[in-house]
């Protein structure tokens, strides 16, 4: 047994009687003292580790999914478990802010040969481990999308949590200072649909830093045509970094008929959620972590659209 594999059992051992998730928010000071040892400890080059039935490189140097995945064996799986019940072998799905790809491997096992994913990821350094990770596995049927997705075409400006590669915005405030600014090529929903024939996609799952009411603004045909169920981070204060209002992403879905649910941790499918108002879901986020707290949430059209 290698020092990696005993240090992966040690913590897991002792994350496993710990309930759900926020260990950085409930427990601070023991966090950063966690994150100082396992930086010493850990190694300093990538590493394949066993996650869902894939193998995945991972970087131990990552504090954000890369550890997760180290750790927990797993990132989200409440959450993940829940999303896959909604996919059924030859949908199409869309993915933005897919990371290293423990959701795009996930979804590309559930869509079959007869389905499509496309996996958004507009970090150059971060889309070269996603790039790997569909390669170490053997996936066809997936495309990988080297770009942002908002609600203009063109070049963006992202900035990259040296310490987290899951928290790479693209406004400058919704990360720490160490956040370094590179320019990437950004596209709209419509545009990609549009330009590449896709006739349909059934899920959307984007998880982009607050960005989510500017991608929905250029995936306004879409969401018309298509009435994708979407599964999106609902972020407040990312929200107004990124020039809009909370309330203005709520409305939009509101004004498409879709009825939202907050995912929480321990609810794996969609008969043990329950409508959410926004009140609701604003509260949630506060609740989770003030000013900066977040939440999940699930947006299902009306019978029948879906």
């Amino acid at each position: 047994m290698t020092r990696f594999d005993a240090v992966r059992i040690l913590v897991r051992s002792i994350r496993k009687p710990l309930p759900g998730r926020g260990y950085t928010r409930r427990f601070p000071r023991l966090y950063r003292a966690f994150t100082a040892t396992m930086d010493r400890v850990l190694p300093g080059s990538p590493c394949i580790v066993r996650v869902g039935g894939h193998r995945m490189y991972v970087d131990p140097r990552d504090h954000g999914v890369d550890r997760a995945l180290i750790f927990g064996g797993d990132h989200e799986a409440d959450e993940k478990h829940l999303i896959l019940s909604l996919i059924q072998p030859g949908m199409v799905v869309f993915e933005i802010g897919a990371n290293i790809g423990d959701y795009t491997l996930a979804f590309s096992r559930k869509c079959g040969p007869a389905g499509k994913v496309y996996a958004f990821e507009p970090s150059p350094k971060t889309f070269a481990v996603l790039a790997k990770n569909l390669e170490l596995n053997g996936y066809r049927n997936t495309v990988l999308v080297n770009r942002a997705v908002s609600e203009t075409e063109g070049l963006a400006c992202l900035f990259e949590d040296a310490a987290s590669s899951g928290n790479s915005p693209l406004f400058s405030g919704a990360v720490p200072a160490r956040g370094q600014g590179i320019e990437v090529e950004s596209t709209t929903l419509d545009t990609f649909v549009h330009s590449n024939g896709i006739g349909r996609f059934h899920l959307l799952k984007a998880d982009a830093q607050g960005s989510e009411y500017l991608i929905l603004s250029g995936a306004s045909d879409c969401l018309r045509r298509f009435r994708p169920m979407l599964c999106l981070e609902f972020w407040p204060l990312g929200i107004r970094q990124s020039g809009a209002q909370p309330e203005e992403l709520l409305a939009l879905l509101r004004s498409l008929d879709y009825s939202l649910f907050i995912i929480r941790d321990g609810v794996r499918s969609v008969q043990q959620l329950e409508a959410s108002s926004d009140r609701e879901i604003l509260s949630e986020c506060r609740v989770r972590g003030g000013e900066r707290g977040f939440c999940d949430i699930l947006a299902i059209p009306p019978a029948g659209n879906s």
